[in-house]
């Protein structure tokens, strides 16, 4: 929480205008495949966990990271990036919980994202 009370924003506006050379346009565009796809992306990652697959585990880790890290999400990129790391080792121990984590920064990422596009000039 920051001093007025308020989660402290998830997403780094400059970054995620940046990667799109500030086209307001595009980043909507973004925002909108990245809504429609985040949902069957954990449910991808959430099957791999559960069947104990680490190579699945990393896979679908690593694709989650990259959608997500153009908006300049650094806890979100950094839980899939754990998560990918678990995979890439062969173990899937910790990652039930890097899961249940990433899933709700996921969860306010969307959030984040449909202000900022709603609310953008």
């Amino acid at each position: 929480m920051n001093q007025t009370g308020h989660s402290a924003p998830r997403l780094t506006r400059e970054r995620a205008l940046a990667a799109v050379e500030g086209d307001m346009g595009l980043l909507r565009e973004l925002v909108a495949i990245f809504a429609e796809d985040a949902p069957s992306m954990l449910d991808l990652l959430s099957q791999a966990i559960e069947s104990g697959s680490a190579a699945s585990v990393g896979d679908a880790a690593h694709a989650l990271k990259g959608s997500v890290a153009v908006f300049g999400a650094e806890a979100a990129t950094a839980l899939a990036y754990a998560l990918e790391r678990e995979g890439r080792s062969g173990r899937v121990e910790l990652a039930p919980e890097l899961f249940l984590r990433l899933r709700a920064e996921i969860d306010a990422v969307l959030a984040e994202l449909a202000a900022w596009v709603g609310t953008a000039a």
